[in-house]
């Protein structure tokens, strides 16, 4: 975080919070107080969603403790003169923004201690009745979803009063069941679905887990609703991630993950493609993000959700199988490798991807090929697929002709493209394995 520590923030909020809190100041003064304030905590959503490790963790929970401490500034200033001020739309939206940039995406955070911090925080904003915060959007749907999830005993001496009992937010089994249902809350949605996207394609097992069933419980709980439009909007602000994230692997490689989970458990398939353009949007976002990628794990990825796409009709099929086939001739042979189980996989699960004359052919080429070997020899054997498929790829002799001039310039260079190429193909396979 830029600007000053948070070390020297608290100090400074509370001497100004004071000084606002001075009879006689007016309403304007103490909104520009506010204003200053928040422009010192200086939140930014995109710093929770890459800020990792133990500074994160500790910079995500400061920002916590400064919204907690201006909980207790506004109960100070609750007199006729404060109250003026909380009607005031500048302030409605100073005490909006918080909610959006810190709680809400933190709420749904990878890490158990920023869950914890930020979930005690927002239970205490919006069970506070003495006196009751204002603006929080929904306040009664976040009420009711974590008392509803509060069933559980909370440890001796943690319990509180009625409909208020203490939450261990950092326990993943615990927070996702709850998080999951601010979804179906517009003001929630889109942060809730930026932290779940984080959890779901983490790297800890158990957040993994957690995250990944309260998820797909909610989309069954709405399929069976018939409340497409919830799935509907979950879907586009899963594509509309690719954007914001602007190809930075922290973001998308989660994100791939977390389609592919989503894809392959059939979560959209319920979606009319004629009033959700859901399936071709994706399929142009995935294409555009592995277009010049080199980063083996995530094309692998984006390979995978191609392959989870061929559940789709026309005209989503087509485009999907074409580039799933050509993912079979990469220079990176375990990207060939994952993409040829994959296909191999939803063939046998789904023989309407193919015509059924080439159905048997089709997984013989898929089985018999050494994928992970030599390039020629995959190239060879995904153009034979290729035509058994009716579709279209790079020939031979195009690839010829195209890398002439990159070879010949290489030659004047003193390089050799080809050993390069193969170097680093095996230096990719040699980091994706961990050795």
């Amino acid at each position: 975080m830029c600007g000053m520590g948070e070390e020297e923030r608290l100090p400074r909020i509370v001497r100004e919070a004071k000084w606002a809190n001075k009879k006689g100041r007016q309403p304007a003064e103490r909104v520009k107080v506010v204003e200053d304030v928040w422009k010192g905590l200086d939140i930014d959503e995109n710093e929770t969603l890459e800020t990792e490790g133990l500074q994160g963790s500790k910079e995500k929970s400061s920002v916590a403790c400064a919204e907690r401490e201006e909980q207790n500034l506004r109960k100070k200033t609750k007199d006729e003169e404060g109250l003026e001020v909380y009607g005031m739309k500048g302030f409605k939206d100073y005490l909006h923004g918080p909610m959006d940039a810190g709680t809400k995406l933190k709420l749904s955070e990878k890490l158990d201690s920023v869950r914890e911090r930020a979930g005690t925080v927002l239970q205490k904003l919006v069970q506070s009745d003495d006196p009751q915060l204002p603006f929080v959007p929904e306040r009664a749907a976040v009420k009711h979803a974590i008392t509803h999830g509060a069933a559980t005993p909370a440890a001796p001496g943690a319990a509180g009063e009625e409909g208020k009992e203490a939450v261990n937010w950092a326990v993943p089994a615990t927070t996702f069941p709850m998080v999951v249902g601010l979804l179906a809350v517009a003001e929630y949605h889109d942060a809730i679905v930026e932290g779940l996207v984080i959890s779901v394609g983490g790297l800890s097992e158990s957040v993994v887990t957690h995250s990944s069933k309260a998820l797909l419980r909610w989309l069954r709980a709405c399929k069976s609703a018939r409340n497409l439009r919830a799935v509907a909007g979950l879907a586009l602000r899963l594509v509309g991630m690719f954007g914001d994230a602007k190809g930075n692997p922290r973001i998308v490689v989660p994100l791939l993950k977390t389609l592919e989970l989503l894809l392959s458990n059939e979560c959209f398939d319920s979606l009319p493609a004629e009033e959700h353009p859901f399936a071709e949007l994706l399929l142009v976002a995935v294409v555009a993000e592995m277009k010049g990628c080199r980063n083996v794990g995530k094309i692998c990825l984006g390979a995978s959700v191609l392959v989870c796409m061929l559940n789709y009709s026309d005209p989503v099929r087509p485009k999907a199988l074409r580039n799933s086939v050509l993912f079979l001739g990469h220079r990176f042979p375990n990207v060939r490798k994952t993409v040829a189980e994959a296909m191999y996989l939803k063939l046998l699960a789904n023989e309407d991807v193919v015509d059924e004359a080439v159905y048997e052919e089709a997984l013989d080429i898929l089985t018999c090929t050494a994928w992970d070997g030599d390039l020629q020899t995959a190239k060879d054997a995904r153009s034979a697929l290729a035509q058994l498929l009716g579709v279209s790829v790079p020939t031979a002799a195009a690839n010829k002709k195209a890398g002439a001039g990159t070879g010949d310039a290489a030659a004047k260079g003193g390089g050799n493209p080809r050993k390069a190429d193969e170097m680093e193909s095996y230096e990719s396979l040699v980091r994706t394995v961990g050795y």
